[in-house]
């Protein structure tokens, strides 16, 4: 069911529940295995329940395709369609089902062709099933569709467990299937693997890791369904083993071609007795079969893992023409947003204009960036798609593409939420909240495994802004603060606009355990955040109070004890500092005011500098917390300086947002500064 694109990992105490499940259903499975009397026949049923048996099979097959019909119908239709992502299991399993197929037949043709063939096909189809009933119900709940998440998760997994369930029930009909110790034991094999894949979050197989487990769960699956087709027999007149004495109800291992022939409607097998058999059980060319399987598997799983195992970074996804997640920036993009030109001009107080070099470091290359964009849909009570707009290619290209001097830069696309999704989310209505959240994180998800899987074990630093951040609020909160190997990479994380809520005068401990705020400029390991507003925000503001704004699209409802963190980019160790603005020179020149004057000197290059333009620092006060932003233009406005008021059409303007449209590149070229300072930090320590 997600073979065509993924679902989400289980983290911290979820994966550890899961594991210790997994383990506890693999030690029951392997204590039946041992202690039931075994080898036992499952009951056979009448001509009325085999023809009912293979109605339901097909009426659940035929249910399941017309669900995946209409659910990607409604997809295409809302363009969210996806190209698919890597499969390199399927290959494995069509390969594992035919040489399980091979097997059985070769071993029962002594049976005759048709129990031979009628088997084997049983087998077949049965197979990967014993793989899919238990994994389906593990990602079932964690798995979210593009359309109507929750019905149509119910349609789409409640009817292909229905073919799962049909599909094995099909094995009773077959004269040779004995439930055997192997069975079990293999059986428990894959439930006990699958237990170790739950520790390492039993996450999508797109990296080598849990590429190798769900391939050797695969296994031991088609193995189970092997030993259920035993070749044991025994001569004329051999006496039964204790074990199957011990079940009156279960006919001898010899296979009684007659039911068999009796459902296939072959009249000369009809009556005949059953084969007898060499004594001595499994016949050496079984062994020899079933080794090959072993043998074959193992092969492929190895130039499955070969083949998938850190594939060169260049440009997965949609915005690049190959499978994976849709980015819209990556590192060596030849053409696009973050390899946009960054010449810059500064602007003096004065009037006089000269070239700006931007903050960089020397070592960026050694890090990677995962940078996530704020809102992007302006129309529509919902999410985006996966498609990447114009809007995504212009923010990338001013808030992403400047990281590249510090940074190699990816950044996913992902379905965020709608801005009148967010107003009405704002204004109280907590589904809509919850739900488009929801959504836009768990879209994001795949991308960030991904990218911790293809960036080589480089330190981390995450980019966001507005919802952006509120979504790395919560990736941080469920996932990094319960994962020590990634918060050992993380050098920073840089949160604009986000809300992020700490005890009040402490640096951890509310939404975050283990990343405390920044408050040295050598310190790595820590947050950056904060939002700018030109003086104390007002009652109803959307940022800087707790649990209000837009703390609630990350989870943050809590006010008690608590205040928005607020980290002066300027000065990490507290007091003011002047901020190093580096903004497009187009948003500088608009046709609408955006500010308190337009930028007027002939500036040619993409993106303009104010040198000491605006200082920053840390307040609070009336139960907010915020970074005031001042301007020390004075009286001169040779340069045009940002306020707060309501700009018509604009969204995000008026009092209540303070400078939130701004705040980002107000502190850009301080970031980048603060940036590559961490990663000097980081290389003298490393």
């Amino acid at each position: 069911m997600a073979g065509s694109g993924s679902w989400v990992s289980y983290n911290g105490t979820a994966g550890i529940v899961l594991a210790a499940f997994l383990a506890a259903a693999s030690a029951a499975v392997a204590c039946a295995g041992a202690l039931l009397p075994l080898p036992a026949r499952p009951p056979v049923p009448g001509r009325a329940a085999k023809i009912m048996m293979l109605t339901a099979w097909v009426l659940a097959i035929a249910a399941l395709l017309a669900c995946v019909a209409v659910y990607l119908t409604q997809v295409v239709r809302d363009g969210l369609a996806q190209t698919p992502r890597p499969d390199p299991v399927t290959p494995v399993t069509l390969t594992g089902v035919a040489v399980v197929f091979f097997v059985i037949a070769v071993a029962h043709k002594a049976s005759g062709w048709r129990v031979a063939l009628g088997s084997a096909a049983v087998g077949a189809a049965a197979a990967p099933m014993i793989f899919e009933l238990p994994f389906d119900l593990v990602i079932m709940p964690r798995t979210h569709p593009l359309v109507d998440p929750g019905l149509y998760r119910l349609l789409l997994f409640g009817t292909l467990i229905l073919v799962e369930i049909t599909t094995l029930a099909l094995l009773s009909m077959s004269p040779a299937v004995r439930v055997r110790r192997a069975t079990l034991w293999c059986f428990a094999g894959m439930l006990a693997l699958f237990a170790v894949w739950a520790l390492f979050g039993f996450s999508y197989p797109s990296a080598p890791g849990p590429i190798t487990l769900n391939v050797l769960s695969k296994i031991l699956a088609l193995v189970t369904a092997v030993s259920l087709f035993p070749s044991q027999r025994r001569a004329p007149g051999q006496a039964r083993p204790d074990s199957e004495r011990a079940w009156p109800a279960t006919p001898p291992e010899a296979v009684d071609s007659s039911a068999f022939a009796e459902t296939s409607g072959d009249r000369r097998l009809a009556g005949q007795p059953a084969r007898g058999n060499v004594p001595g059980g499994v016949r050496p060319r079984f062994r020899l079969l079933s080794g090959a399987l072993f043998c074959t598997l193992v092969m492929l799983l190895a130039a499955t893992g070969c083949s998938s195992a850190s594939p060169h970074p260049g440009a997965p996804g949609k915005a690049s023409g190959q499978a994976g997640p849709v980015w819209v920036c990556w590192p060596g993009q030849k053409a696009g947003p973050c390899a946009s030109s960054l010449a810059a001009t500064a602007v003096n107080a004065d009037g006089t204009l000269k070239p700006a070099a931007w903050p960089h470091s020397a070592t960026a290359s050694k890090f990677a960036c995962f940078y996530v964009h704020g809102s992007d849909g302006l129309t529509g009570l919902g999410n985006t798609s996966l498609a990447v707009t114009k809007v995504d290619i212009a923010v990338a290209a001013e808030q992403a593409a400047p990281f590249s001097q510090v940074c190699q830069v990816w950044a996913p696309a992902y379905r965020s939420q709608t801005l009148p999704a967010v107003e009405k989310g704002l204004a109280g209505d907590e589904a809509i909240m919850d739900s488009t959240f929801t959504v836009a994180y768990d879209s994001v998800l795949p991308a960030w495994q991904w990218f911790l899987a293809h960036t080589g074990g480089k330190p981390i630093v995450l980019i966001g802004d507005s919802q952006g951040a509120a979504v790395l609020i919560r990736l941080i909160s469920a996932q990094l603060d319960h994962q020590p190997s990634v918060l050992g990479r993380l050098l920073v994380a840089v949160l604009v606009g986000g809300n992020l809520q700490v005890p009040v005068g402490k640096t951890a401990g509310a939404t975050f355990t283990r990343v405390p705020l920044c408050t040295a400029a050598t310190q790595t390991g820590c947050a950056i955040a904060y939002s700018a507003y030109p003086s104390q925000p007002p009652a109803d503001a959307v940022f800087g109070r707790p649990g209000q704004g837009t703390s609630l699209q990350s989870g943050q409802t809590a006010t008690a004890g608590q205040q928005v963190a607020c980290v002066n980019p300027a000065a990490l160790g507290g007091g003011a500092g002047d901020l190093d603005p580096y903004l497009q020179t187009a948003s500088q020149t608009a046709r609408y005011e955006i500010d308190s004057g337009r930028l007027t000197e002939p500036v040619t290059t993409p993106w303009v500098t104010y040198p000491g333009l605006y200082s920053a620092r840390c307040e609070n006060g009336g139960g907010a917390t915020w970074l005031q932003v001042t301007s020390l233009a004075g009286t001169s406005r040779t340069r045009p300086v940002v306020n707060e008021d309501q700009v018509t059409g604009v969204v995000d303007t008026g009092p209540a947002w303070g400078y939130h449209g701004y705040e980002y590149n107000l502190t850009l070229g301080t970031l980048l500064s603060d940036v590559a300072g961490q990663e000097a930090a980081w290389d003298s320590r490393h």
